[in-house]
């Protein structure tokens, strides 16, 4: 038993020593953060799909935009009431994203989706657990001006 334990920890102490850690074998590969950076047309609706079906939560649409940088969410949604309502959330590298709507500084809504390069989708809930969809694309917007302000 303590010449298994002797190899086990000669073992950890090459592995630690060898340079083969997280941080050294991360350090070279490019960051995906930024592949999301951007403007973003967002459209959401309720889960029911007609104003002229009955439901208990109602018949909504909306859009927005929402601007990506890094992994900060923010933007602007305005629904078909004329409510207006703000965005704010985080996405990591694999474009998984979360958040919440506010309305007027007071939680409205949760939401969590998938981005991938030009298009995302998604569902969120308000607070009386009523259900929706969302769907994203990317602009050019954020480009043309990022591009404009280097030149």
């Amino acid at each position: 038993m303590k010449g298994i334990l002797k190899i086990l920890g000669l073992a950890v102490v090459i592995f630690t020593t060898s340079g083969c850690d997280k941080a050294s074998v991360n350090s070279d590969r490019p960051s995906n953060l930024t592949k999301f950076n951007g403007t973003w047309e967002v459209k959401g609706q309720t889960q029911v799909a007609s104003p002229d079906e009955v439901s208990e939560c109602g018949y909504g649409i909306g859009s927005g935009i929402l601007k990506i940088s890094g992994t900060t969410v923010d933007g602007e949604f305005t629904d078909n009431s004329g409510f207006s309502y703000v965005l704010e959330g985080t996405i990591d590298e694999s474009g998984k994203m979360v958040g919440a709507f506010t309305y007027v500084g007071y939680d409205a809504a949760t939401f969590d989706g998938k981005l991938s390069i030009h298009k995302g989708e998604g569902v969120w809930k308000d607070i009386y657990d009523c259900p929706g969809s969302w769907q994203v694309k990317k602009t050019d917007q954020t480009t043309k001006q990022e591009f404009k302000s280097k030149s």
